[in-house]
């Protein structure tokens, strides 16, 4: 497990180093002495785990996980902390973090908060108790951490596959578009945004667009449907699409997202067999 320290006052980071170096299994990949310098050296260094104080100059600690998170959802924080209330762990938990450790119990409870969290569990600093009412907030809380997770995740795959993945409004707008649509439609992000879903349609396919959102509408899935796309430099492309509807939290169909799939080449390769 590779470890980043993030904490203004070095007595603790060296404290913290030392025990942590008891363990063969842990490297401690560097350090950060305020939040603004942990979200940096985290982007650079990609640790595993950070190991966050809250009270920091530049950016708290909450600010600073939600940034680390943001960029780089695989890393795990765990928070190290003076404060011993059951609202300071609220606030952890729904940053992002995935563990809580007291300062003063740091000897004690620290490698069993990086084992838990290793395993992808939360861990609050048994020392700390709360009512009923905060039991539930925390759960709530997790349920939000789990929940932010995957939808990161999630958005890591959009983003690196090989496929254009785009999704749109029900008026046909365009709402995202990952890297696989600007290289294989021409246009980047930002140009695509907010624009028609007909700026990658030929004109005389125009009604084609129309009938596929309507059948969107109506809850139906479409899978392997070829046509032809048209790219930013005005040359088209035989496309294969897969469209389904998106929902919002109630079930709601709010718009469609659409996996666009080149095969210019396969149909070329049928038309001219070697």
């Amino acid at each position: 497990m590779r470890v980043l320290i993030a904490d203004d006052h070095e007595v603790v980071r060296k404290g913290v180093r030392s025990l942590l170096r008891t363990q063969q299994n842990i490297d401690i990949c560097g350090e950060a002495v305020d939040g603004r310098d942990a979200v940096e050296k985290a982007k650079l260094l990609q640790p595993d785990l950070v190991l966050m104080d809250i009270s920091m100059p530049n950016l708290n600690g909450f600010e600073a996980t939600r940034e680390i998170l943001s960029a780089i959802p695989q890393t795990q924080v765990v928070i190290l902390s003076e404060h011993e209330t059951a609202q300071m762990v609220q606030q952890a938990l729904y940053a992002g973090a995935h563990g809580y450790v007291v300062k003063s119990s740091i000897s004690k409870n620290l490698f069993t908060a990086l084992e838990k969290v290793g395993r992808r569990e939360i861990f609050l600093d048994p020392g700390i108790s709360g009512s009923g009412d905060y039991q539930t907030d925390v759960r709530e809380a997790v349920q939000a951490n789990v929940a932010f997770e995957r939808r990161s995740r999630l958005a890591a795959i959009v983003e690196s596959s090989d496929d254009a993945i785009i999704s749109k409004d029900l008026n046909g707008f365009i709402t995202s578009w990952n890297a696989s649509a600007e290289r294989i439609f021409g246009f980047t992000a930002e140009e695509a945004i907010g624009q028609p879903i007909t700026i990658i349609i030929p004109p005389e396919l125009h009604d084609q667009e129309a009938e596929i959102l309507g059948r969107i509408k109506s809850g139906e899935h479409i899978d392997h449907y070829e046509t032809v796309g048209l790219r930013k430099d005005k040359l088209k492309r035989n496309m294969s699409l897969s469209i389904s509807p998106v929902r919002d939290s109630t079930g709601k169909i709010v718009g469609a997202s659409k996996i666009a799939f080149d095969i210019t080449e396969r149909k070329e390769l049928e038309l001219n067999p070697v």
